[in-house]
């Protein structure tokens, strides 16, 4: 399968397609896809999702990505990798986790990013501004595309949350404190001290002896599980998108150190960190 590759940390283009006539292909960077005009599918790992004036897509490295156009379409592609953010901040702590926080819920709702409407406006309007900056290229635009990129996400980050919550087994519609509560933990899951069942039980107004039982009931699951579950899909993500080490992961991810992560991710995935790398990031020539 063809690979399609960014060399420069950050680039926006805008394109104006009639037909489309690139076969299915991967990317070696991450894209945002912006439908400014047009209607037609978005098509990710065989997946096919109807496209409209102010839809926003991901597409990651390790997607299968091509589109199917009904009706003349005009988009902004907003390709970025790791590099572009280092190059900038020289560290990535704050944007990539904003960024695997979408990358957790990628997997379950790859369709549209946006769904609530004045975000969708603000995201256009943000989106009009990054490309126009990229163009103009004046006093501080690396920075401007930086902070404009993060805020991007930020609106993407709410409107996922709004959307649903991940990994959550057992029919929990109905259950609004369930939902708070995984969403608490996933925005604080490189806090060890908020994921405690005391800290837990004392923000849901729960008692420390009965979150467990309650968690278990609603989900299926322990409340524990579903912490090791979520942070292992961040190391996941990490291992596939990022330039850590095993050890650097374990270490913002809260285990006790690298030995104490392979092991777990063994468990849940029968394979070490550092095969599961070589693979997810083996792209094709």
């Amino acid at each position: 399968m063809l690979t399609e590759r960014l060399y420069q940390p950050f680039d926006i283009r805008l394109m104006d397609v009639v037909d489309w006539h690139q076969p299915p292909h991967q990317h070696a960077f991450f894209e945002l896809l912006y439908i400014q005009d047009g209607v037609g599918r978005q098509c990710i790992n065989q997946n096919k999702f109807a496209y409209r004036k102010g839809n926003l897509f991901l597409v990651t490295p390790t997607d299968c990505h091509s589109l199917d156009v009904d009706a003349p379409t005009q988009f902004v592609s907003i390709r970025f990798t790791e590099q572009f953010f280092q190059t900038v901040a020289g560290e990535r702590p704050d944007w990539f986790r904003k960024l695997e926080y979408v990358l957790a819920q990628h997997a379950h709702q790859p369709d549209c990013l946006l769904h609530n409407d004045s975000d969708r406006l603000f995201a256009g309007q943000l989106i009009n501004g990054l490309v126009r900056e990229y163009v103009n290229k004046g006093p501080f635009y690396e920075t401007i595309l930086q902070n404009g990129l993060q805020l991007l996400l930020n609106i993407v980050a709410r409107n996922v949350a709004e959307k649903g919550h991940i990994g959550l087994p057992g029919n929990i519609a109905s259950s609004s404190m369930l939902k708070d509560m995984t969403l608490y933990i996933q925005q604080h899951i490189h806090e060890p001290d908020k994921l405690r069942a005391d800290h837990l039980a004392d923000r849901f107004n729960l008692s420390p002896t009965y979150i467990g039982e309650y968690f278990r009931k609603h989900t299926g699951e322990s409340l524990q599980s579903y912490i090791i579950r979520y942070k292992l899909k961040l190391v996941e993500n990490r291992l596939e998108f990022s330039d850590l080490t095993v050890s650097q992961i374990a270490d913002e991810l809260g285990f006790t150190d690298e030995s104490h992560l392979s092991k777990l991710f063994r468990k849940y995935y029968s394979i070490s960190p550092k095969m599961y790398r070589q693979r997810a990031t083996a792209f094709p020539a």
